[in-house]
């Protein structure tokens, strides 16, 4: 059997699941009836049309409409379809689709718009939300229609649709970056200033009398490279603490000085009294 037409009479119930078992069936029309449920998984693999239009078909397209690769006359128009638009992609010979005035939802899938001989294609009366694609048949206003979708945005200028919210990921992006790189700062300061409270005390030699201020008697000068390269760039190996205002590190400073450094957490509440409290000890 090629052709099977049960259109426009009163029938009810679901679609039987037994239809995939004809396996040479091409046209497919059982529209203007009563059925309800969901369209079977399995369909016969040679269809080229089929039009369920003007029923009470409800639940999700199903995707397996894919496999059914000579598809040419997509028919769902007017049931209670809802959901997404699952991937056609396969479907290169398709030429008419028709989803009119269902539950759809979602953003209108770009390609739609890939692909080759798609002639006519009627989305109307859904809940389609986003950017109208414009490319392959949404270059042309005559040969597809959203009608009825109030949520879409942008497509090409005869639709007369308002323009879409432009995307401002970039500049969040970008805001981001430069606050990353300000909290980076501050916390290179704070770990040369915080140095000198957590450091042990390095062998000095006894030397004459000196001018140096009474911290510079009592700490050795250690600049923040020698930190670096002491705690191997501050390595998460090297972590001997981790509190809830800093991070300690081991190092080495010279051949065999061992020494501890802490990190204070700028971005934890109270971590600048904890600083000046330790330094202060």
């Amino acid at each position: 059997m090629l052709r099977l037409n049960l259109a426009d009479n009163f029938l009810e119930g679901t679609i039987p699941v037994s239809l995939e078992n004809y396996s040479q069936l091409e046209e497919l029309d059982l529209s203007y009836n009563h059925l309800s449920g969901a369209i079977p998984e399995k369909l016969a693999g040679n269809l080229i049309e089929l039009n369920v239009s003007e029923n009470k078909l409800s639940g999700k397209i199903p995707s397996s409409i894919e496999s059914c690769v000579m598809l040419e006359d997509l028919n769902l128009n007017g049931n209670f379809f809802e959901g997404t638009i699952p991937s056609f992609k396969k479907l290169r010979s398709i030429r008419v689709l028709n989803l009119a005035h269902n539950n759809l939802s979602g953003q209108i899938p770009k390609f739609l718009g890939e692909l080759p001989l798609l002639g006519y294609l009627n989305l109307s009366g859904n809940n389609f939300d986003g950017e109208v694609p414009a490319e392959g048949v949404f270059t042309n206003a005559s040969a597809f229609s959203v009608a009825g979708n109030d949520k879409l945005c942008g497509g090409i200028k005869a639709l007369q649709l308002h323009e879409c919210p432009k995307q401002r990921q970039k500049t969040g992006v970008h805001r981001k970056v430069v606050i990353l790189a300000s909290c980076a700062a501050l916390f290179l300061l704070l770990v040369v200033a915080s140095v000198c409270a957590v450091i042990h005390r390095r062998k000095q030699k006894k030397s004459g009398p000196s001018l140096a201020s009474p911290l510079e008697k009592k700490y050795q000068r250690v600049s923040y490279s020698e930190l670096v390269h002491a705690t191997g760039g501050f390595s998460s190996t090297n972590i001997i603490g981790d509190g809830k205002y800093g991070t300690v590190y081991k190092g080495t400073l010279g051949s065999d000085d061992q020494v501890a450094v802490k990190v204070f957490k700028l971005r934890q509440r109270g971590a600048n009294k904890t600083f000046m409290a330790e330094i202060t000890r």
